[in-house]
């Protein structure tokens, strides 16, 4: 694949990072086979690919990981606050909940879901029709 140039291809670019839902991802969910294709290419010019999202690590690796080896696997999860190089999580911020805590027992009160996605896993404050749903559809949902 050496020898296949990439249109435009500008010795500059680094890196590049794309949403997943909406521009990778075709209406089903599925990443093509031509979108494959480019992103093993970039890798030969030295380019960096790397998904965008704000899904979590689970829900994007369920993707990179049909078609990629694990060191060549990049990717910004959860709108930023983790961030994966090669397969190894670099960089890692939470939320921090105490400055929060009235405003999370408000919603609690008042019986609204709420709900926290770390360490890769959905979980909610407490369980209710939605969440009991949720559980089964949910890779990573815990209690």
């Amino acid at each position: 694949m050496k020898d296949m140039k990439i249109a435009g291809a500008n010795p500059d670019i680094k890196l590049i990072a794309c949403d997943m839902d909406g521009t990778l991802l075709d209406k089903n969910g599925s990443i093509s086979p031509a979108a494959r294709e480019l992103i093993w290419r970039l890798a030969d010019y030295g380019i960096v690919f790397s998904i965008a999202s704000g899904r979590m690590p689970h829900r994007i690796e369920n993707h990179v990981g049909s078609f990629l080896p694990r060191e060549q696997q990049n990717y910004i999860a959860c709108n930023g606050a983790i961030v994966v190089y090669r397969g190894t999580v670099i960089l890692e911020r939470r939320f921090p909940v105490k400055p929060y805590r009235n405003l999370i027992l408000d919603y609690v009160r008042r019986g609204l879901e709420f709900s926290f996605d770390y360490d890769d896993a959905y979980r909610p404050l407490f369980a209710s029709e939605h969440t009991i749903r949720q559980a089964n559809h949910i890779h990573g949902y815990s209690r």
